[in-house]
Order: structure tokens, then sequence, then C-alpha cells
């Protein structure tokens, strides 16, 4: 059940962070409003557990929001490298099925 909170948390998160990146009222309204210190602290342990990358599509760059899975904090540099360098990075294509194919000898 505690997973269930923690995934409610990143979602509502990834949401308002979206919404952030196209209204800048609601930017500013995060920043001035939220003062509470337990909802200050939450956000800001959920901001620190995610990353974003920018896709263009038709292009128009979308930034998309992701939470860092668990996983990837306990990676060993040697590791996190190898799978940089391993990645074939082309075509858009290639990247995408670089990065699946070496995921999974992270495993």
């Amino acid at each position: 059940m505690e997973d269930y909170y923690l995934q409610e948390g990143f979602n509502l998160v990834i949401l308002m962070m979206n919404i952030s990146d196209y209204n800048k009222e609601f930017q500013t309204l995060m920043q001035t409003e939220m003062t509470d210190p337990n909802v200050l602290r939450s956000l800001n342990f959920f901001k620190l557990n995610l990353l974003n990358i920018d896709v263009n599509v038709f292009d128009h760059i979308w930034r998309v929001y992701f939470p860092i899975h668990p996983y990837c904090r306990y990676l060993t540099f040697i590791t996190k490298e190898l799978f940089i360098n391993n990645v074939n990075r082309e075509t858009a294509m290639s990247k995408l099925n670089g990065l699946v194919e070496e995921s999974e000898f992270l495993y």
C-alpha cells in the first residue's frame, strides 16, 4: 500500500511540473503559496527523485518527467559508463532500442 501512495505522490508532482512548464501563473503560485513545511519537504523529496528529458515531436519540444528508480542509486560508476557507452545513438529508433537492450544487463 505504501508504494501506491508514493506513486500517487510522484504522479501529482509530475502533473504540477507539467502545468508549471506551460503556465507561469501556476508556477508563481507554487512558489509563493506553498509555505507549509511538510508540503515543502515532500515537494523537495519528489523533485530530488525526478528527472526529465526533452523530446522533439514534430518540431515541438516536450519535457517528460519520470521518477528515478531506486535501483539506479546503487549502480557503480563503471556500470553507468558501460551503459552510456554501449548505447547506439545513430537514429532515434536505434537509441530507443539500444537503451532497452542495454538496460537488460543491469538486472
